[in-house]
């Protein structure tokens, strides 16, 4: 059956056994273009290339529209890139079987349904303060992925409960590929680098310190945003 244009292939092969280790490799887009096939004239990504370091936590921050979420979209292979493409340990991304791929993944969201229960627990109870400290850091994954995909995983919380979840995601990053889109400043701070997208293009990348050093787009909003608001509830972009 023939595939529609800028749709995956599921029957992709590389399922073997050995194929898991890659998985501890670095994820890197090479010139990668996509437009979604029902505006195939209008550009999402233009050309970009960058890298998400294994194990390390990268954030990619932007306004709505430059391309975060469609960049998570190609890591899921939900699209296959228009130009370029995109690899994991040095193997072409659309190698593999995509049923497979996707197990490798965890796609956390607005409502944040990574952990079992008793992370909840807490959250619901409202703990602030001193009382976050009791959080148990080992909350169990309802999976194990060896890549986290977090978009906005506690934009829906209060500035309490998103302290709660947000301690259990950095737990849970630990030894994992982490890609993080995310609009608080407190958790973008935090990554061990910072990928700045504007209009479908990469425009900086850096740590947090270098971003700010460099006097760039990144830069000027930090600095903006810091002007009469509490770190806690510093968003770069709206």
């Amino acid at each position: 059956m023939d595939q529609s244009p800028g749709l995956p292939d599921p029957s992709s092969s590389i399922t073997d056994a050995a194929s898991t280790a890659v998985v501890t490799g670095d994820l890197c887009f090479h010139g990668v273009r996509f437009s979604y096939p029902s505006r195939p004239n209008v550009p999402v990504l233009e050309g970009i290339s960058l890298t998400f370091p294994a194990n390390k936590v990268t954030a990619l921050v932007g306004a709505s529209g430059s391309g975060k979420s469609t960049t998570i979209a190609l890591l899921e292979r939900w699209y296959e890139p228009s130009e370029g493409h995109i690899t994991m340990h040095g193997r072409r991304l659309d190698g593999y079987n995509v049923r497979w791929l996707r197990r490798q993944m965890r796609l956390v969201q607005q409502e944040p349904v990574l952990f079992s229960e008793p992370i909840f627990d807490n959250v619901a109870k409202g703990l602030v303060g001193t009382e976050q400290e009791h959080v148990d850091p080992e909350a169990k994954l309802i999976s194990d992925p060896r890549i986290l995909l977090l978009d906005e995983a506690t934009g829906a919380l209060d500035v309490n409960s998103e302290a709660v979840v947000q301690a259990a995601l950095d737990e849970a990053a630990k030894g994992r590929t982490t890609i993080v889109i995310a609009h608080q400043l407190t958790t973008v701070m935090k990554a061990d680098g910072i990928i700045v997208m504007h209009e479908g293009k990469v425009v900086e990348q850096g740590s947090h310190p270098e971003l700010l050093e460099m006097g760039g787009r990144y830069a000027a909003l930090v600095k903006a945003q810091e002007l009469g608001a509490s770190p806690a509830k510093l968003r770069i972009w709206n």
